[in-house]
């Protein structure tokens, strides 16, 4: 993944993107977590391969996306990289589905499962053991504000 890569320790409010990759983790590593934003684009997405949402790093090279990508309409995508069994999940959205609206996104790692939900709905789950990861945000050939992000780790939430 060819991304500006940042690095943040604290809480964010919001972050804007400017047209580009754009990549932030927060700094934390934890193994079982919910994290998830806000999102939106500025404007309406002209290019087909626009991309953004978010990004789970278990290292340099083995991450999962989680993001709304443009194709001929917009889908919700699910792509690993580095991961054994590969990741990849395609689920169309509504044709109304604007970009230009806030959307949340959230992702919950835990210890024997994965979930995704859209907009507060459970999207999708599949079977993935936790270990350590740190995540964050992600933008691919678009400009986009992210806000109300947080990180809860569920272990502490256990504990």
């Amino acid at each position: 993944m060819n991304t500006d890569l940042k690095v943040l320790s604290d809480a964010w409010d919001e972050i804007h993107f400017a047209h580009g990759s754009h990549m932030q983790l927060h700094e934390a590593t934890l193994e079982q977590f919910a994290y998830g934003a806000l999102m939106r684009l500025p404007v309406r997405a002209a290019n087909t391969a626009a991309a953004y949402g978010l990004v789970i790093q278990y290292s340099q090279h083995a991450y999962i996306k989680i993001h709304f990508l443009k194709q001929e309409n917009w889908v919700l995508a699910i792509e690993s990289t580095g991961l054994l069994p590969v990741i990849n999940h395609v689920l169309p959205l509504s044709l109304r589905f604007d970009p230009t609206l806030d959307h949340s996104l959230t992702i919950e790692q835990q210890q024997e499962q994965t979930l995704i939900y859209l907009d507060g709905n459970h999207v999708l789950g599949f079977t993935e053991t936790a270990r350590p990861a740190r995540p964050g945000i992600m933008t691919y050939n678009t400009a986009a504000t992210f806000h109300d992000i947080q990180q809860i780790d569920l272990l502490a939430i256990c504990s």
